[in-house]
């Protein structure tokens, strides 16, 4: 998959949560996803190639429970 195609795949996902979200390359290759709710924020490394099928499922499941603790 393509990093674009990542990328645009990751923007969906998150921003189904929210509106409040940034998605950014790190040096090595990674991508950060910095997503905010009531003033908090929180950042989320995905990689930039998944290695395997569950790697965006694992990821989905670790976006949104950081999603649900910046509510706390």
């Amino acid at each position: 998959m393509s990093t674009k195609k990542l990328i645009r795949e990751l923007s969906v996902m998150v921003s189904a949560m929210t509106d409040e979200f940034e998605i950014e390359t790190t040096n090595n290759s990674h991508l950060r996803i910095t997503i905010c709710r009531s003033g908090r924020k929180a950042k989320l490394i995905a990689p930039s190639t998944p290695s395997d099928r569950r790697g965006m499922l694992n990821f989905r499941s670790d976006l949104r429970r950081t999603y649900a603790s910046l509510a706390a």
